[in-house]
């Protein structure tokens, strides 16, 4: 018997990173509503988290697709070694792989694109379970009023919602880091 093909594999690792991304969702959602309202000195508690990927790029019109991809591609690949150490980096080589596969699709590539888009699926797999965890890590940290741990994480979550620009919910992430700097200043 031969092996899968290739995308049946990376099919059902995203099925698999998918699933495990559902249920730490789900396991956050029952967190908050179990101990959301448990203290009623907190922070009102956070509005819908807003999703990190929500639109795929468009290759530019001008210019040679196959360059841009190139570009792309090679953008792609620094940010995403950059992720360990950079939350927005992880984000952004998504964007580039993404971009980058476009390109390489107006290019007449599809071996090329269906290879980035495999990679891009993989790494905001990876980041949107980063971004529950991160999720879950302050709202732990609220509970337990560890202000350094709040801080921490609200601030990794600030830079992983960087590229989104101002909304409810990094309004709501300023307010809690305010809330936990306020509280660090009153500890002895």
């Amino acid at each position: 018997m031969s092996p899968p093909p290739p995308e049946h594999v990376s099919r059902k690792i995203g099925l698999r990173v998918s699933s495990a991304f559902l249920i730490a969702s789900a396991l956050a959602a029952i967190w908050c509503l179990d101990f959301g309202g448990a203290s009623g000195s907190r922070a009102a508690l956070p509005v819908v988290h807003p999703d990190l990927f929500v639109s795929d790029p468009q290759c530019p019109r001008q210019g040679a697709p196959a360059t841009a991809a190139a570009r792309a591609e090679a953008g792609g690949r620094a940010r995403a070694n950059r992720y360990p150490y950079d939350p927005v980096d992880g984000v952004l080589a998504v964007h580039q792989y993404r971009l980058a596969a476009h390109c390489h699709e107006l290019a007449g590539r599809a071996v090329a694109a269906g290879r980035l888009r495999a990679l891009a699926n993989a790494l905001s797999a990876r980041v949107d379970v980063d971004y529950a965890a991160a999720r879950l890590d302050l709202l732990r940290a609220r509970e337990a009023r560890d202000w350094h741990a709040v801080l921490r994480e609200a601030q990794h979550l600030r830079r992983l919602t960087s590229q989104l620009g101002q909304n409810d919910y990094t309004e709501w992430l300023d307010r809690t880091s305010g809330k936990a700097r306020a509280e660090l200043r009153r500890e002895p």
